[in-house]
This record gives structure tokens, sequence and C-alpha cells, in this order.
């Protein structure tokens, strides 16, 4: 082993945090479970988890007030959670999401009570529209505080 300089113990602290944080585990089935809602602008979304890997997605406007309640929507959906659930290209993702027409691939992170979902993308894919499905987003469990 050699000893680190003054200079090079942040970056190192940094790489290693990043690692820890990238080998962390995808959210189980179980975790997942219930409704997560994703505030966003100018629409809302809220994704349920359900048993059997079933997916519900509903929205509303979040400029109303008072605030609407959300609209569900009477499409089918599904999720797919583990390691290696979905890939983009040589990205591997730990939730693959499908609603109506849209496939999702989502790179998951539970950190403390919040739910993180990193889009993967191919460079050559069109942006998504905003508010839509397989946008990145962050997600608080609901009824929880």
């Amino acid at each position: 082993m050699f000893p680190l300089s003054r200079r090079a113990l942040p970056a190192v602290l940094l790489a290693t945090s990043l690692a820890s944080l990238a080998q962390q585990a995808a959210p189980t089935e179980a975790v997942l479970q219930g409704t997560w809602i994703s505030p966003g602008h100018p629409i809302d979304t809220a994704l349920t988890f359900g048993s059997s890997q079933r997916l519900e997605v509903a929205t509303r406007l979040s400029r109303t007030t008072p605030p609407k309640d959300f609209v569900q929507s009477q499409v089918p959906g599904a999720y797919l959670a583990g390691e290696a659930a979905c890939s983009v290209g040589q990205l591997q993702g730990n939730l693959y999401v499908a609603h109506g027409s849209s496939r999702c691939c989502f790179q998951a992170r539970l950190i403390g009570s919040t739910l993180v979902l990193d889009e993967l993308r191919s460079a050559s894919a069109m942006p998504q529209p905003p508010g839509g499905l397989c946008q990145s987003k962050t997600l608080a469990k609901s009824g929880a505080r």
C-alpha cells in the first residue's frame, strides 16, 4: 500500500462514495409495492407498484388550486425489478416499466425514503415530453412522512 497525499484524499473518497452508490442493490418488489408520487411541472405522476408485477399510472395537473384528484389511466401496465431487468446498449437497469406503448429502463435507487429513478436511454432516443413516464424522476411514498 502506498501513502496518499492530502491532495489526493478527497478524490479517492469521492470515487469510493460513487462506487458504493453504484453497488447499491435495486429496490426489491416488496419495497416498491405501494404508491409513489413524483411532483412534476406541470404534471404530477403517481406510480402504483402492485402485486404480480402490476403497474398503475395516474396523473394530475400540479398547478391547480385546489389540487385536483389523480386521474387513473385505464391502460394496463407492468414492471420488472431486479439486477439486469433491462438494458440500453451497454447500460443495465434494474427497473423495467411497460405502460401502454411506453417502455422504460431505469436505474432505481432507494435513498432513505426517496425512490430515485434515473432514465437509461440511447443517445439517439427522442427526448421525452415534460412529465413523461420514461423521464428520470424522484418519488416519495404516498402517505409516508
